[in-house]
C-alpha cells in the first residue's frame, strides 16, 4: 500500500517548477540580450569599403565583445526597403547607418519603429531616427561664429589650391559676417612664404623700412611697413604649411595679429607638433580625436583612430543613450564623443561642437570659451 503524499513532497514539486520556470526565463533574456545591432555598410567601392570597415571598427570598440554586431551591405540590394526587410528578419535591437544621405532618406520614408542612429542628415525627420553626421564645413560655420562673438571682423584668408581648401574658402566668405580685406592662393609648399609675404606686405616692407631708417638716420622699432588694416589671418591649408608660416607670422606680428588655421583635410597626422617646438601662435577648431592625437601620450593610439573609427565609436555612444532612455534625450545633457560636444536637437539630429584648440610653442590645448 503506497503511502500518501506529504504537504513536504507538494512543497518540494512547486520549488522545482518555480526552478524550472526561472531557468527558462533566464534563458529567455539571455536570448533577448543577444539581439544583434545591425550596421548598414557599403561595399561598392575600396573608399566605402574602408569606411565601413572603420565604422564597424569604431563600434565594436564602444559596444564591447558582448554586443553581436550584423552587417547588411546595401550594395546587395536593389532598394533601401529590401535591404531594411533583410535587417528586419534579423529582429535586430537597433540599427546604425546607413551612411549615404539618399540612404537615409530611403530609410526615413519606411518609417522604423526601431531605434536607428543615421550616420547622415536629411531634410526629413522620424521619432525613432537620431540622424548623426560631421560636415566638413562644420569647423567653417564654427569659426565663423567665434570671430562674430568676438569682434573680429577684418581678415585676411590665405588658401592652399586644392579641391577641399577653395571649397572650405568659399564656405567663409559666404557665412562669415566680416570684411575679407584680401585673398591669398599658393599651390605648393615652396609657394607658402611668398603667399604670406605677399599677403602680409612684407616684401616690400623690407625696402620701406630701409628708406625710412636712411631718411630718419636712426633705427625704427617696430613693423611701420606691415599692414594695419586686419584682424585676423585665416589660413585653410595642410597642417604642415600653416606650421611653416606661423612661426614668421608669430615673429613678426606677434599677438596683434590673431592666426587661424583650418585644416583643409589634405595632411596625415604626423609628428610636426612634436618635431617643430619654435613654431609660433594660432588657434584652429578639430575633433577631439585629432587634438588626442596630438598628445605626447596618446598620439599613437589617436594616429590610428580615423575619422570614421571616430563616428562609429560616437554612434555607438549615441546608440547606448538612446537604449538606456527609450529613445529620449535628456534636457540639458551633452555627451563628450570622439569628434566633440553632441546634443539632440528637437528635429532628432545630433548637432556636434568641436572645441577650439590652441597650438603654441608645441603645446596642444584645448580652449575654454
Amino acid at each position: 500500500m503506497k503511502k500518501p503524499r506529504t504537504s513536504w513532497y507538494r512543497v518540494g514539486i512547486i520549488l522545482l517548477l518555480v526552478i524550472l520556470g526561472w531557468q527558462r526565463g533566464l534563458a529567455a533574456n539571455n536570448m533577448e540580450n543577444e539581439q544583434p545591432v545591425v550596421l548598414f555598410v557599403s561595399q561598392k567601392s575600396d573608399a566605402e569599403r574602408q569606411a565601413s570597415q572603420a565604422v564597424l571598427a569604431g563600434l565594436k570598440q564602444r559596444l564591447g565583445a558582448n554586443t553581436p554586431i550584423k552587417l547588411i551591405d546595401t550594395a546587395q540590394y536593389t532598394t533601401i526597403a529590401k535591404a531594411w526587410h533583410a535587417v528586419m528578419q534579423l529582429k535586430p535591437l537597433a540599427v546604425v547607418g546607413p551612411m549615404q544621405r539618399d540612404d537615409v532618406r530611403a530609410l526615413l520614408a519606411l518609417k522604423p519603429q526601431l531605434p536607428v542612429i543615421a550616420l547622415n542628415q536629411t531634410e526629413e525627420s522620424s521619432p525613432h531616427v537620431w540622424q548623426f553626421a560631421l560636415q566638413s564645413e562644420l569647423p567653417i560655420y564654427q569659426l565663423a561664429t567665434h570671430l562674430a562673438e568676438k569682434g573680429i571682423d577684418q581678415l585676411l584668408l590665405l588658401t592652399h589650391q586644392s579641391t577641399t581648401a577653395l571649397k572650405l574658402s568659399q564656405t567663409l566668405l559666404s557665412v562669415a559676417d566680416a570684411k575679407f580685406v584680401d585673398r591669398v592662393s599658393y599651390k605648393n609648399a615652396q609657394q607658402i612664404m611668398p603667399a604670406t609675404a605677399l599677403l602680409l606686405r612684407t616684401t616690400k616692407g623690407k625696402q620701406r623700412i630701409l628708406a625710412l631708417e636712411t631718411l630718419l638716420g636712426e633705427s625704427v622699432n617696430g613693423h611701420p611697413w606691415m599692414r594695419q588694416d586686419a584682424d585676423a589671418l585665416i589660413v585653410i591649408a595642410p597642417l604642415e604649411d600653416a606650421l611653416a608660416l606661423s612661426y614668421q607670422v608669430d615673429y613678426l606680428w606677434g599677438q596683434d595679429l590673431s592666426l587661424y588655421w583650418i585644416d583643409s583635410g589634405t595632411n596625415q597626422l604626423k609628428d610636426y607638433v612634436h618635431s617643430a617646438a619654435n613654431w609660433g601662435r594660432m588657434k584652429t577648431i578639430l575633433p577631439n580625436y585629432v587634438v588626442s592625437a596630438m598628445q605626447p601620450n596618446e598620439r599613437e593610439e589617436g594616429i590610428a583612430k580615423s575619422f570614421f573609427s571616430a563616428l562609429g565609436e560616437d554612434a555607438g555612444q549615441l546608440l547606448q543613450l538612446n537604449l538606456a532612455n527609450n529613445g529620449a534625450w535628456l534636457d540639458g545633457s551633452v555627451l563628450t564623443g570622439q569628434m566633440g560636444e553632441l546634443t539632440l536637437d528637437s528635429d532628432n539630429r545630433v548637432q556636434v561642437k568641436l572645441p577650439i584648440v590652441w597650438l603654441g610653442d608645441g603645446h596642444v590645448d584645448i580652449v575654454e570659451e
